[in-house]
């Protein structure tokens, strides 16, 4: 399965959208929807802006990865809703 637009939609939604990189409230760099900034490989996001084209783009990234744990860990069958559910789960919580 994959993540369907309305799962998209919905994390874009919940996480909101900052084009310039911030600290979240645990104090870790953070850019587009929620993405955590890898210190030292991506340390270019903080010092310059994205733009929303691009904060997609690395969403669907991070979503990838979440697509991965639960192809690996989600043993029984799931309707597009609960797959999208679980995606935005992991993507808050990790794998």
């Amino acid at each position: 399965m994959q993540t369907s637009i309305n799962g998209l939609n919905f994390i874009k939604k919940h996480e909101g959208l900052r084009l310039e990189a911030y600290k979240d409230v645990a104090g870790y760099w953070t850019i587009g929807y929620g993405h955590l900034i890898h210190i030292p490989t991506e340390e270019y996001f903080i010092s310059q802006p994205i733009t929303e084209e691009t904060a997609t783009n690395i969403l669907q990234e991070d979503v990838k990865k979440c697509e991965v744990c639960v192809a690996v860990h989600v043993q029984v069958k799931l309707n597009q809703n609960q797959y999208d559910a679980l995606i935005s789960f992991i993507f808050n919580l990790g794998c």
